[in-house]
């Protein structure tokens, strides 16, 4: 059953990042009923029909998207192009929160490194990040007036290659200039599990499942505590491994690393950088 709400809450992110809005908003509606059934019905019936179907509906997004590629556009290109990609999302997610927010890119990776097609679901995933970046971390205009900060957040990935245990790695890193995680809320939805923890440790569990920092409700946006567990769970499938390297009042910074044979096509091996 968390795999299937993983799928579909991706899945969900996929389709809107690809302007399927209806589509988006369908899997919004199915994510709406699956949490309010009984889990083990669910399966038993009429579920797992449906849950099959919109794997069919995926398979044949990431065919349009192969097929994409091969005038250039979409998965193919390298990392640094394809993560450009998700400034539009990051932009219409921020439109209609009332936010302003800037998005970059930059990259010391090689630019002739294709990336393996269809594109890895680690990658896909990381809509998520994104959206909660923008979401929970950027404030409103408001609010950043209030703090001292530009009208206009920002939301920064940089990227880099790095050798662990003999291995080639991709180093992500994801950051922003919000408000930071909310501690508070974040102890509040781990209970008795979070009294003892430092704010380091603490900050790891936001990609537990079902573990939000969303105080007023859930939106299609995110606040059902599935979007980052499903990253780390892609992450962690990929070989690779995801943290929260710090988080306060300037804003969060999240680390990634990836095999690099993970990401790339093999006949252009990627190599750390020397």
């Amino acid at each position: 059953m968390l795999e299937i709400r993983r799928d579909l809450h991706t899945f969900k992110g996929s389709a809107a990042l690809f302007h399927f809005t209806a589509l988006a908003q369908r899997l919004h509606e199915a994510e709406e009923a699956l949490s309010g059934r009984d889990q083990a019905r669910a399966v038993a019936f009429d579920l797992l029909d449906f849950y099959e179907g919109w794997r069919l509906a995926e398979r044949d997004l990431l065919n349009l998207l192969n097929k994409a590629a091969e005038s250039g556009w979409g998965p193919g290109r390298s990392l640094k192009a394809y993560l450009e990609g998700f400034g539009e999302t990051v932009a219409r997610v921020a439109k209609r929160l009332g936010k302003k927010v800037i998005f970059e890119v930059s990259s010391s990776l090689p630019e002739d490194r294709p990336l393996i097609r269809p594109v890895p679901e680690v990658l896909r995933a990381l809509v998520h990040l994104f959206n909660n970046a923008v979401d929970h971390g950027i404030e409103d205009p408001d609010g950043r007036h209030k703090a001292g900060k530009p009208q206009s957040g920002r939301v920064r990935v940089e990227m880099s290659s790095l050798e662990k245990s003999g291995r080639a790695f991709v180093r992500i890193l994801i950051l922003d200039d919000g408000a930071g995680i909310d501690v508070g809320a974040l102890r509040t939805a781990l209970g008795p599990h979070g009294a003892g923890l430092n704010e380091t440790e603490l900050f790891q569990h936001i990609f537990d499942e079902r573990v939000s920092t969303r105080r007023d409700g859930i939106s299609e946006i995110s606040g059902r505590g599935i979007g980052l567990n499903a990253l780390k769970a892609a992450v962690l499938r990929a070989g690779g491994s995801v943290r929260v390297i710090r988080s306060d009042g300037r804003g969060t910074e999240v680390e990634i690393l990836l095999p690099g044979d993970a990401l790339f096509l093999s006949v252009t091996p990627f190599t750390a950088a020397a």
